[in-house]
């Protein structure tokens, strides 16, 4: 299956992704996994185009980066918009991830949480 899911592997590629995000939205999740699951592949490969996406492993970043982001555990998937963080906080399925994508791929105003 083709990915556009970049990796993120320091602290500070972390913190470069919010000024990338005030281009274009980042989905960005933070994993323990080695590789990138199936389902979030298949996210990247529908949405990459309005999305960019990237994975971090929670072993190479350290829980401090991940609370920057309002992430305590993992799997927790974050968008980062202009500045502003919003949690996804649904089930990790295909369907329920894509409908709260969607509207972010699509420009809507997203809601925001400052962090």
């Amino acid at each position: 299956m083709p990915t556009f899911v970049k990796r993120a592997t320091t602290a500070a590629e972390l913190e470069s992704l919010r000024v990338k995000a005030e281009q274009k939205p980042v989905a960005l999740l933070f994993t323990s996994a080695a590789l990138v699951t199936p389902l979030y592949k298949a996210l990247s490969s529908d949405l990459h185009k309005s999305i960019d996406f990237f994975a971090a492993r929670d072993s190479k970043v350290g829980e401090e980066a991940m609370r920057k982001f309002g992430v305590d555990k993992v799997p927790g998937l974050v968008v980062l918009t202009g500045g502003g963080v919003a949690k996804y906080s649904g089930a990790l399925k295909f369907d329920e991830i894509k409908a709260w994508l969607k509207p972010i791929a699509e420009g809507a105003p997203k809601p925001r949480e400052e962090l």
